[in-house]
């Protein structure tokens, strides 16, 4: 239900916007699709549980066609600083993008798809692209 997330302004005094697309794979609507994030400067490892992206933050609600997808940008709450910028390249720190996408299916059932992806950290600093973490992510 996610795809393409990619992240700009990440440098001194940069406030990071992310940007991703929320996609319909399947073959029927995805209704009432609501798109909720987190975006945290954080150190690395991260000592929290494995996926605990409270509080979230809502962006929208839409229905989705088979094939549709939206675009949606999440920002920090403020910019970084010179600090933070050098930790993210040193992989001392990492921003850690969390994101939940609800919507019911054509058969009325809740789906609940969670996303967890990095900057930083162990997977260092690859400019706009984001990589996956091994933890927080599911399908439903």
């Amino acid at each position: 239900m996610m795809s393409g997330v990619t992240i700009d302004n990440l440098k001194d005094g940069g406030t990071p916007k992310l940007s991703y697309y929320i996609k319909n794979f399947g073959q029927t609507p995805a209704m009432n699709v609501r798109s909720l994030y987190s975006l945290k400067f954080a150190p690395y490892p991260r000592t929290s549980p494995k996926y605990n992206a409270s509080p979230l933050k809502e962006i929208r609600t839409a229905n989705l066609a088979p094939t549709d997808q939206l675009l949606s940008i999440a920002s920090l709450d403020a910019p970084l600083t010179q600090q933070q910028a050098d930790d993210l390249v040193s992989g001392k720190a990492a921003l850690y993008f969390d994101a939940e996408v609800q919507y019911v299916d054509i058969f009325e059932k809740k789906r609940l798809t969670t996303i967890r992806r990095m900057v930083g950290g162990s997977l260092g600093f690859n400019g706009a692209l984001l990589g996956s973490s091994t933890e927080g992510e599911s399908f439903d």
